[in-house]
């Protein structure tokens, strides 16, 4: 019996596809790795790893403590060495950073440095912040039937509880559904054990900054923009590093998202767009302005005058329905809705460096030197509503001056705005707004305030971890160190490391 002859079937394109990708992704590593600057940046990275491995983050019951305690990390010289090794981690990631600046062309993949800069805190547990241990304490509460965004950890004594900051331990949760419902997920994924969910939750950072890694530079060639230099201010920003990938921050994702969102938005895929922007704002609820940017973007350049607001308000109703209304959608399908509602002033809760807690503070001190302490008891809030108000009325004034021309720039300012007049700032908050300034089409001066400003950030961060180590004086000295990198750098290199544009 004659049998056909069988055609060779041909190769998958998937399977093809794959393996290019992987051969690349090596190619683009090893590339960078033999850059002296990127193997100088690891070090640092692996240095301040090392280093966050102390009491000033990590907590008591951590099991890190059976290897640590024995070699004296809760001493005063093991927390002194610790602090040391951190400052000296981040001096070395500033300079390396600031040699890596693009001059003329790309000299590397900037997501590949990101790569090889991460991976040593890939499986460390939380540094430089102890939020994952609440956000895992969260999980474990939704896994139980227990709401968030009524009770906090404390409500349920154990092993999720425990490591949680003291003063978030019987607060509600302030986030989105979203987070909660992929944290609870987390939770079940890792076996409900306590120390591997915390360390679980940056893998949604990681996906967030995966997100920001694949579709900034791309966002920025689709806006004609120059590529290299914001690549290199938003991926190899040493705060990336140190609260996204090293704190496993959920505002990650959410910006990864955002991200995504508006290469979607101001590309071909519009209401995609604004879907994803939902789905972030269903993570942290900032996330939500972006729409404004989406909706304004679609509408050609010359038609966005206030000439035309019955056109500019029917879009913004319409965009403000898909976005809000996949928002809705996720929150109802979390099973968990809109509790997030009860918690809005859970930030405001513990002081932080906000503007408005500093200056608040500052009043008090004055008016108890003068013994007028019954003056002091509203003060915080008194300072807090109005600077609410002021935040509020410059986003509207943004809004009238800048949106309609550069709805881009209206969106990184808001969000710095946002974040500076809000009744709580963390460094990662001011992240939301830095980190798409490169959008903005920003000046030379600003783009030099917003370099210096990372720096000091990352000085403040390696500042609180001396603080908690009771290490002040070894923090001092070396901010004195990081400051004189940065210096140095500035001098010799600042004016080229982006173009103005006015």
């Amino acid at each position: 019996m004659n049998r056909r002859p069988v055609a060779p079937r041909p190769p998958r394109r998937n399977r093809g596809t794959v393996a290019r990708l992987w051969r690349a992704a090596v190619l683009a590593i090893g590339t960078a790795w033999a850059l002296g600057a990127v193997r100088r940046g690891f070090l640092g990275v692996c240095l301040a790893t090392l280093g966050g491995l102390s009491p000033a983050y990590l907590p008591p019951d951590s099991p890190w403590w059976q290897v640590l305690e024995p070699l004296g990390a809760t001493t005063e010289l093991g927390r002194g060495i610790a602090t040391m090794l951190v400052m000296v981690g981040l001096a070395l990631i500033v300079d390396a950073w600031f040699r890596l600046r693009p001059e003329g062309r790309l000299p590397v993949n900037f997501a590949a440095v990101l790569a090889v800069w991460s991976a040593p805190m890939v499986f460390a547990p939380p540094i430089y912040s102890r939020d994952a241990y609440s956000y895992a304490a969260q999980g474990w509460m939704v896994h139980n039937g227990v709401s968030p965004y009524q009770v906090g950890p404390g409500a349920l004594p154990g092993p999720f509880a425990d490591p949680v900051e003291r003063v978030w331990l019987h607060t509600p949760a302030p986030y989105g559904p979203l987070s909660l419902q992929l944290q609870h997920w987390l939770v079940d994924v890792t076996g409900h054990n306590a120390y591997w969910a915390a360390v679980s939750m940056r893998l949604l950072a990681l996906i967030g900054v995966a997100l920001l890694a694949a579709f900034f530079p791309l966002l920025m060639a689709q806006l004609r923009l120059p590529v290299a230099p914001a690549s290199w201010f938003v991926l190899l920003n040493p705060l990336v590093l140190l609260h996204f990938v090293g704190g496993a921050h959920n505002d990650a994702l959410m910006l990864g998202l955002v991200v995504v969102g508006l290469w979607c938005g101001t590309g071909r895929h519009y209401w995609w767009g604004l879907m994803l922007v939902g789905m972030a704002t269903a993570i942290k609820q900032p996330a939500a302005l972006a729409a404004v940017a989406i909706v304004l973007m679609s509408i050609p350049a010359r038609r966005r005058t206030w000439s035309n607001w019955v056109l500019i308000l029917r879009e913004m109703l319409v965009g403000g329905l898909v976005a809000g209304g996949t928002f809705a959608g996720v929150s109802l399908l979390t099973g968990l809705g809109f509790g997030w509602l009860n918690a809005v002033n859970v930030p405001g809760m513990v002081p932080t460096i906000a503007p408005t807690t500093m200056a608040a503070d500052l009043v008090k001190t004055i008016l108890i030197g003068f013994g007028l302490y019954e003056y002091t008891g509203r003060i915080t809030l008194i300072f807090r509503v109005v600077g609410m108000v002021f935040t509020v009325g410059l986003i509207g004034w943004f809004g009238v001056r800048i949106a309609l021309r550069r709805p881009l720039r209206f969106l990184s300012w808001s969000y710095l705005a946002f974040a500076l007049g809000g009744p709580a700032l963390h460094v990662w908050y001011l992240m939301w707004g830095g980190l798409l300034l490169p959008m903005s089409e920003p000046s030379s001066k600003l783009v030099r305030v917003s370099v210096w400003a990372t720096v000091g950030l990352v000085v403040y961060t390696g500042g609180n971890v001396a603080l908690r180590n009771d290490s002040l004086a070894i923090g001092l000295v070396a901010v004195l160190g990081i400051a004189g990198v940065a210096l140095w750098h500035d001098r010799r290199l600042m004016r080229s490391i982006l173009p103005s544009s006015g």
